[in-house]
């Protein structure tokens, strides 16, 4: 072909014209269509399952037909990481449970010592029956005395979760966090570990959440475990919840100590004060890490010798606190060894703000899913920024160990078992018409609870039917 008209002569063409007319669409100041977006990369990507992976391994695939959630059952109880851990409970949980039983796959409905039926978690959970909250007071909460970054309060990236655990109450000092769950559970029971989940894996009301955070407390008297699960949802707010930062930091902190021995176990050739490169949160770790007093002479530290600093002063700060308070021997009702600065799991304006609940008897959510547990589902949720979701999924999904073995068994970027069915099972919900708080009760002693038309002042919806 020729093209159809010849070019014009006013200008000589800097290029002489080819035999075949230009592919080249016309250049326009408003092109008609946008230019193709570039391929999105997943932030996220799920480990491939390992080649040899231990016993008791599982993930969150549900096309999985070996590990995935429709296949736990066929994990032997023993083998597991949540078996082994709740081994140190045994003679606390009801001796008619068998332990060696994994109940992910259990259709029969187990009862507790009351006689109330428990079901597999998580669920939807709505007051469908309509049962009555019998409960009396709300959930009577201490912070203890335990600081976030002391290095006896142990943080531990697992597969599907973060999990803070809590040393073992050894005398009367010092306090590990504790509560008053309402309904015949012993008093001030001892709060063992806390874990963190992305997303829910409850539902409120049909509402599933950014992730949950599971306040986990033991039963000395053969009731089981008492979980107290706090619902996560953001804000549109810049403002980062202090208290919830604190936590990420910790985490943070540990990330990144895995992730610079990781480097060391590859033989990484860094120059000894060279920034390491692509090392998530590490800008932020060194600023935690320098406190005023010693930034000017700790600046210039590899990040590696900030990290060793920071643990020698913990140390220390653990051996300057006053033996009394490590061996029991304070009855003081003040407390007196609180640490300075310590941490509350409970926080009220940060983290529980509320003093209301759903509740019902259910289980662990992943293998062996035993049903020991009682939950409360706080009825409103804990607000964090969105920067702040988006740190914690880096620590939950992208975490690594000195090893260099990547922990998470995400899929699909959730670590929550898929909910199950809530039908038959016995839900409750207390509100303020059940009981007021205990300061307002304080205030006002022959006032227990709040009149019908008062019921949204303190709750987010509509007064129960």
């Amino acid at each position: 072909e020729v093209p159809s008209q010849r070019p014009s002569t006013s200008l000589s063409p800097s290029v002489a014209p080819t035999g075949n007319p230009s592919t080249r669409p016309s250049m326009s100041l408003s092109p008609s269509l946008a230019p193709s977006s570039e391929p999105t990369v997943d932030p996220y990507p799920e480990n491939p399952v390992p080649s040899s992976p231990k016993s008791g391994y599982f993930n969150y695939n549900p096309s999985d037909d070996i590990y995935g959630p429709d296949n736990w059952s066929s994990i032997r109880a023993s083998d597991t990481d949540e078996y082994k851990y709740w081994s140190e409970f045994a003679k606390y949980i009801d001796s008619s449970m068998d332990v060696d039983i994994n109940f992910c796959g259990q259709t029969v409905r187990f009862k507790n010592p009351k006689g109330h039926p428990y079901t597999q978690s998580p669920i939807n959970v709505t007051p469908q029956n309509k049962k009555h909250c019998n409960e009396y007071h709300q959930i009577r909460d201490r912070a203890g005395d335990w600081r976030l970054d002391d290095v006896e309060v142990e943080k531990q990236f697992l597969g599907s979760k973060l999990r803070i655990v809590y040393p073992r109450r050894t005398g009367l000092e010092p306090d590990p966090p504790n509560a008053d769950i309402p309904l015949g559970w012993q008093k001030q029971m001892d709060v063992v570990h806390i874990d963190i989940k992305v997303p829910s894996e409850h539902q409120l009301n049909g509402t599933s959440y950014e992730a949950e955070y599971q306040i986990f407390i033991m039963s000395t008297a053969g009731r089981g475990a008492a979980a107290i699960s706090i619902l996560i949802d953001t804000h549109n707010r810049p403002r980062e919840n202090a208290q919830f930062k604190l936590l990420l930091d910790a985490f943070k902190m540990l990330f990144i100590s895995d992730y610079s021995d990781c480097l060391a176990k590859k033989r990484l050739n860094i120059p000894r004060g060279r920034k390491l490169e692509n090392i998530l949160f590490e800008e932020e770790i060194r600023n935690l890490l320098s406190d005023d007093e010693d930034r000017q002479t700790e600046d210039h530290l590899p990040f590696e010798d900030l990290l060793d600093s920071y643990l020698d002063k913990k140390r220390r700060r653990r051996q300057e606190i006053h033996p009394d308070c490590l061996f029991g021997n304070v009855t003081d009702g003040l407390d007196p060894c609180t640490s300075e600065g310590f941490w509350d799991p409970w926080h009220k304006d940060d983290i529980m703000r509320s003093f209301w609940f759903y509740a019902y008897d259910g289980s662990l959510t992943e293998p062996p899913c035993y049903p020991f547990v009682g939950w409360r589902i706080v009825d409103t949720p804990m607000l964090i920024s969105r920067k702040q979701l988006n740190d914690l999924r880096k620590l939950i999904f992208l975490h690594q160990t000195g090893e260099c073995v990547p922990t998470s068994n995400q899929y699909g970027h959730s670590v929550a078992r898929p909910l199950l069915s809530n039908k038959g099972v016995e839900i409750h919900r207390c509100t303020c018409l059940d009981f007021l708080s205990d300061m307002e009760r304080d205030a006002n002693p022959k006032i227990d609870t709040c009149p019908v038309e008062r019921f949204c002042e303190y709750h987010e919806c509509a007064p129960p039917v």
